[in-house]
Formats: structure tokens, sequence, C-alpha cells
């Protein structure tokens, strides 16, 4: 009922599906790829691409995205979309 898409925004807001990565591991392991980052760049920024639905787990997990906004937030990314994300001030901007 609702299709891959339903699945999709159902995942990112918390639900867990049989055979999916979990949402906690999916933020952690994409977490450790920016701090990665960042350390390498030093003072410098940093681009990290990824599919929609893992960048969505992230924010939420950073706080930066509400859990309850995260269906309406997956939903409403373009494909393809650029957010520039400031960690230090907590906050996230679509870029145009």
């Amino acid at each position: 009922a609702g299709g891959w898409r339903a699945e999709r925004q159902a995942y990112v807001a918390g639900t867990a599906h049989p055979g999916w990565e979990p949402q906690a591991d999916v933020a952690a392991r994409f977490d450790a790829g920016v701090a990665a980052a960042l350390a390498a760049a030093g003072s410098a920024g940093v681009v990290v691409a990824s599919h929609g639905m893992a960048i969505t787990c992230w924010l939420v997990a950073r706080g930066l995205v509400a859990a309850p906004d995260a269906a309406e937030f997956w939903s409403t990314l373009r494909q393809p979309d650029l957010l520039a994300v400031d960690l230090d001030a907590g906050t996230w901007r679509r870029e145009v």
C-alpha cells in the first residue's frame, strides 16, 4: 500500500523495514564519512554527495531536521539537489 515512495517516507521518518539498514547505522556511517572529509580538508569546506535518504537520516540524527518532518523533507528534495549544511550553526539551506 502506497508503493516505493511511501516506503521511503516511512523509513526516513523512523519506521524499520526488514532487510533495510537501520537509520541510526546510516546516520553514523554518513557522519563518520563527513568527519573524515572535514578532518582531511583542514580549514576548507567539503562537498559530500549521496542519495536523499542517507542525507535525510543524517540530518535527522544531527537534529537539523526534526524527525516528524523527515518524510516531508525527503519528499521535497530535488534530483539533483544541493544543500549547504553548517554543522557549527546547526543549520542547512537549499542552494539554487
